[in-house]
């Protein structure tokens, strides 16, 4: 394991072990082409495993380094392994003092990609000094970029916004991590920004999403396989094409098991979560998102339907506030679109019991619009589940009629509103007595159930006060 260098355009070509250019070939100094990054084995030296590789940002000449693609690149060293990872560090002026230069990776057809080769770490100390663009316009289904296993890009700039014709120039994860990079797209045109791999999970960590372009909306992420994920901490998605009309993410038949979760990231209310049909989605996919709001507001898919936190949303309240300054009231928007006899509506909260052990009456409340109709007690429930004082076990109640149901529990509980713009609402309960004590200090679980409340329109919505009540009985 070394520091090795990068001076392009160098006269000599030296053996990389030193940030000075070679005063000769195979000399002490800087390796002198770019191209070692792109799989040319140096011609003196080595390039081994848990190498650090510094690469001056200017050429010897002291000019931005361009490399234009004639087929496919790809960046890193298969020397790389999973132990010993090679490192690639495009310098800020670190190493080369007052040198802060642009490395361009650029393509002006759809058919190049360029590949991140796995166990390679590519580092931009500038944000986006190392570009990965193509000027192509008119394409059909391509990729830009692979981030392949164990491959981490970080501050990187992925440009492909002069694209406008049919499909995405898309970035295609496999178990990669792209770090505070920035994702510039032009018209995404009925397909997707991401591309997530079979059997994979990206992780992606403050990313700059940035959609230019609303003409021809499409969707943001999408798996190409089963059992495909992706992890997203903090970032935003901006730009004048983040507006209405454009998706997160498609539940179509390609993404089965596709699965998203996204903490921190910031999505403007104008973005749907995804479309819906007749059919539904289709395969165990899920989204689900806390702080898409640029607070703590959360929003999720699953294939009975949708729920939302967010502020932005101006949904009536009851009991619940959250932990911020302003003990801001809030609750839970749902529309159960999907909610069929296999597709179970889930929705749990919990509440901590910090006082003395003793039996509880657990009450769960709750907004029913008024043109939800059919439901009754053995479609909508609570299942409740505590841990006996005694036995130190999990106990399971519920308030399903396992008959036929009867009317929901009327409640007169003090919500903010009972209508939702034109929605009109009813107040509604859960209530069910523990036959024992709770044991104190331990988690009191309530999970709103429903099961074949399929709604008419969008009118048919609830809304869930995550507070449970723990009444004295």
């Amino acid at each position: 394991m070394a520091n090795k260098y990068i001076i392009h355009g160098a006269t000599f070509n030296g053996d990389g072990t030193s940030s000075a250019e070679a005063s000769s070939n195979g000399g002490v100094g800087a390796w002198n082409n770019i191209n070692i990054l792109t799989g040319t084995a140096p011609a003196y030296g080595t390039l081994a495993a848990g190498d650090v590789v510094y690469i001056r940002s200017k050429s010897s000449a002291g000019a931005n380094i361009t490399v234009t693609a004639s087929a496919t690149v790809n960046l890193g060293s298969s020397n790389a392994t999973v132990a010993a990872p090679i490192k690639w560090v495009l310098d800020n002026g670190t190493v080369w003092s007052g040198i802060n230069g642009v490395l361009t990776f650029t393509t002006a057809t759809q058919s190049y990609v360029f590949n991140f080769l796995s166990n390679n770490i590519f580092v931009s100390q500038t944000e986006d000094a190392w570009v990965v663009q193509t000027t192509a316009t008119q394409t059909g289904a391509a990729t830009i970029a692979t981030i392949n296993d164990g491959a981490t890009c970080v501050g990187l700039f992925f440009d492909v916004s002069q694209r406008t014709g049919n499909y995405a120039y898309k970035m295609l994860m496999h178990a990669g991590i792209a770090i505070n990079c920035h994702f510039k797209y032009g018209q995404l045109r009925a397909s997707s920004a991401f591309d997530i791999s079979g059997y994979k999970r990206g992780v992606l960590i403050n990313p700059r999403i940035e959609l230019t372009d609303i003409l021809n909306p499409g969707w943001i992420f999408q798996g190409t396989a089963y059992y495909t994920g992706l992890s997203i901490y903090g970032g935003r998605i901006y730009g004048a094409g983040a507006s209405t009309g454009q998706r997160l993410y498609d539940p179509g038949a390609g993404t089965q098991g596709l699965t998203v979760e996204a903490v921190g990231l910031v999505i403007p209310v104008e973005i749907e979560l995804c479309k819906t049909d007749e059919t539904g989605p289709v395969g165990p996919q899920r989204f689900t998102a806390i702080g898409a709001d640029g607070g703590v507001g959360a929003m999720m898919h699953d294939r009975w339907g949708f729920a939302s936190s967010r502020n932005d949303g101006n949904f009536p309240t009851l009991n619940a506030t959250l932990p911020d300054s302003a003990s801001t009231p809030w609750s839970w928007w749902i529309y159960p679109w999907n909610c069929t006899q296999m597709q179970p509506m889930v929705m749990p909260v919990a509440k901590l019991y910090t006082s003395a052990a003793a039996a509880k009456t657990v009450r769960m409340e709750f907004l029913l619009s008024n043109s939800f109709a059919g439901v009754d007690t053995s479609d909508l429930w609570m299942d409740v589940s505590y841990i006996d004082n005694t036995t130190g076990l999990p106990v399971h109640l519920t308030t399903r009629e396992n008959g036929p149901g009867g009317a929901l529990s009327v409640s007169s509980a003090a919500w903010s509103a009972t209508t939702y713009g034109a929605v009109t609402l009813s107040k509604k309960k859960f209530t069910v007595t523990t036959p024992t004590s709770i044991k104190q200090n331990t988690m009191v679980t309530a999970t709103l159930m429903g099961l074949g409340i399929l709604p008419d329109g969008s009118n048919d919505i609830l809304f869930l006060c995550p507070d449970i009540q723990l009444d004295t009985v």
